[in-house]
């Protein structure tokens, strides 16, 4: 039940910021990340997609945004994507969004 939560949340979270042609470009993709918790630099990110990307057959370069099923497969798997080392989640954690700085 709870895993249904999250994935209605998630397509929810992806239908609202997406743009008009149905995909998320990495900079609504930090927007998204941001409100499930997850709060990296737009180079984090970048690197995340890029990661992600390569690992399917593409690239930013071939193709900048997510459609629904990627952008639900790159959450599925945040943690093989994500970077390994976030030095400053720590410090983030008890702040406001508002206070990072990319």
């Amino acid at each position: 039940m709870e895993d249904a939560l999250i994935l209605c949340r998630a397509i929810g979270l992806f239908t609202r910021v997406s743009g008009s042609d149905g995909s998320v470009d990495m900079f609504e993709l930090k927007q998204t990340l941001r409100e499930f918790g997850k709060y990296y630099s737009q180079h984090e990110v970048c690197c995340m997609l890029e990661k992600f990307k390569l690992a399917h057959g593409s690239s930013l370069a071939q193709d900048p945004k997510l459609n629904l099923p990627q952008f639900l497969r790159l959450l599925v798997n945040l943690d093989e994507f994500a970077p390994k080392e976030l030095p400053a989640l720590e410090k983030l954690h008890d702040m406001s969004p508002t206070h990072i700085i990319d």
